[in-house]
């Protein structure tokens, strides 16, 4: 976001969620404006500036608590994706197998019949001289 924006003659310190070529977890989305307006990360700094005292507490150390929370979050998110993928794909696998459940049944007649069929061929097979 501020990648190569800012000059480097004022005194300005931009703190971002991510790198300039990573996404990060969004979390307050504004139906009216259609578009994320806060992430995780900018929550956590503003959680910071409400609990934290701000005469005592230096930039980094802000920073770094920000950070560690917004890291944390990311794992939990990123675990919810795959689990919610999972759970996707186990349903799909699920439903298959149940619609195609009447498919995998055994009439034991025709398999009888066919395994006899199998053994005549194959006894009669072996007994033809060669």
């Amino acid at each position: 976001m501020f990648n190569k924006v800012l000059p480097d003659n004022i005194n300005v310190y931009a703190v971002t969620s991510s790198l300039p070529d990573e996404t990060r977890n969004f979390l307050t989305y504004d139906d009216k404006l259609k578009t994320y307006i806060s992430s995780f990360f900018a929550n956590n700094w503003l959680v910071n500036d409400e609990t934290y005292d701000l005469e005592n507490e230096t930039f980094d150390e802000q920073y770094n608590s920000a950070n560690n929370d917004n890291e944390k979050l990311s794992y939990v998110k990123e675990m919810e994706r795959v689990l919610n993928g999972r759970q996707y794909v186990d349903k799909h696998i699920n439903d298959y197998v149940n619609s195609i459940q009447h498919l995998l049944t055994v009439e034991r007649y025709l398999c009888f019949t066919q395994i006899t069929k199998l053994l005549i061929i194959t006894i009669w097979n072996f007994n033809k001289p060669i």
